[in-house]
């Protein structure tokens, strides 16, 4: 059985920006310089980490504000502050000349958006983070306008792009935001790295936000992953996106370019020991392969493009409610509730097909003669976050759905597992795929 890994790790390198990484300074005449940032993201089929660590420094003693946009409710912790190093180290053999440099930098954007709920507030070293749910774009801007001073909203070209970023996310359906106010000096200090974990159902790194800077940028991304996912899936998505495939030197042989780098279960332990919670029940190792990006800060779309991934997740649930309710009527229930449960991943793209999901689950759970229909059926946990990580593809991968490269996905899966639920719910993607 193969187990697997999917991570990303992303470092960009700036030249220093006013209000960098969607970064608001309560004084506006103060000048924001962000010389290196750094992220790390590590992704199992279900949850990500986004590991955070930046280098800042202000023209004059300031406070200022980031904001990152997420998917679901975010949990925040100190990240570990060795953990890049480790991870630099590991890395640079296979890159030199053109290795993860100590002193380059990383771009990660903030996000905003309105309604607001606080759901917490947390204090970590330099950081007063807090963590909000927003619905609405004007309420939103308000608050911040009232956090801040309404002296920053009285820039109308900065409030336009604070509007059109908040309204992205919120028509993709983001509720959930990081406020991070962060206390900066003329000296430049190394603020303490952060780590959010939250649900997702594929690797994802937001910068649309980036439209609240100026500038260019570039980028290296690093995905560790089966080489069905990095190679096929995932190269094709960002080569339409300007990212340019890095090629590593071979272990064996110095002379010989390879796309990718192994990095074992037991190595990603030692490097990063938070990340690799993540992936507790995987045993063997995964690839590494590096892509990067030299251009503008202005995207028009994140990673993934969640305005395509939010209307294919809303097609691909309203197909497979279908086949649960067919599935259903035929009182085939424990594949039914398999796929209604698969349904429910889409509940921020597709609210009302996942709501009829779970309430479906919900009354199969309570009925004594459902339940002693359905006979056991066991897929482990490795299959399972293979399988979401299939459905994750389906809606954010930029490929043709029947390529060679998801097939030998879906076939990974069926020689993964004896069963039989499983396999009828690959029987049945690859139907739906055909007819997409």
């Amino acid at each position: 059985m193969r187990k697997w890994i999917i991570i990303v790790l992303i470092l960009m390198v700036v030249a220093p920006l006013i209000a960098d990484r969607g970064g608001i300074p309560y004084r506006p005449e103060v000048q924001v310089f962000e010389p290196g940032q750094k992220a790390v993201i590590a992704f199992n089929g279900e949850e990500e980490i986004l590991y955070l660590s930046t280098d800042l420094y202000a023209s004059d003693d300031v406070k200022v504000v980031e904001l990152v946009p997420f998917p679901s409710k975010p949990e925040v912790k100190e990240g570990d502050k060795e953990m890049l190093k480790r991870l630099e180290k590991f890395l640079q053999p296979f890159v030199a000349p053109r290795g993860f440099r100590e002193d380059g930098g990383a771009k990660q954007g903030g996000g905003v958006a309105g309604g607001v709920e606080i759901i917490e507030f947390k204090k970590i070293g330099a950081h007063n983070i807090t963590l909000l749910m927003a619905k609405e774009e004007k309420v939103f801007t308000d608050w911040i306008a009232n956090k801040i001073g309404e002296s920053i909203m009285r820039n109308e070209a900065f409030k336009k792009r604070l509007c059109d970023v908040v309204n992205h996310y919120i028509r993709l359906g983001f509720q959930y935001f990081a406020f991070d106010e962060v206390e900066l000096t003329k000296d430049k200090r190394t603020v303490e790295p952060l780590e959010y974990r939250f649900r997702t159902p594929f690797p994802y790194y937001p910068l649309v936000v980036s439209s609240l800077m100026s500038g260019d940028t570039n980028i290296t991304l690093a995905f560790i992953a089966p080489r069905a996912i990095t190679s096929a899936l995932l190269s094709t998505t960002l080569d339409r996106k300007d990212f340019v495939l890095h090629k590593f030197q071979s272990e064996q042989r110095r002379d010989v370019a390879v796309s990718s780098v192994f990095i074992s279960s037991e190595r990603l332990t030692e490097i990063w020991q938070s990340g690799a919670t993540l992936f507790k029940e995987i045993q063997e190792g995964a690839e590494i392969s590096v892509f990067r990006y030299s251009g503008t800060l202005k995207f028009s779309y994140d990673i993934p493009d969640i305005k395509k991934a939010s209307e294919r997740g809303a097609k691909l649930a309203k197909l497979l409610k279908n086949e649960a309710d067919k599935a259903y009527e035929a009182r085939q229930y424990r594949l039914a509730e398999g796929i209604y449960e698969d349904v429910a991943v889409f509940g921020w793209c597709a609210q009302n097909e996942a709501e009829a999901a779970q309430k479906r689950i919900q009354e199969m759970a309570n009925d004594e003669g459902i339940k002693k229909q359905m006979p056991p059926d066991t897929v482990s946990r490795d299959v399972q976050l293979m399988w979401l990580s299939v459905l994750g593809c389906v809606v954010s991968a930029e490929v043709e759905l029947d390529s060679e490269a998801m097939n030998k996905l879906l076939g990974t899966i069926t020689t993964s597992t004896t069963s039989p639920t499983m396999n009828e719910k690959v029987r049945i993607l690859k139907k739906l795929l055909k007819e997409w």
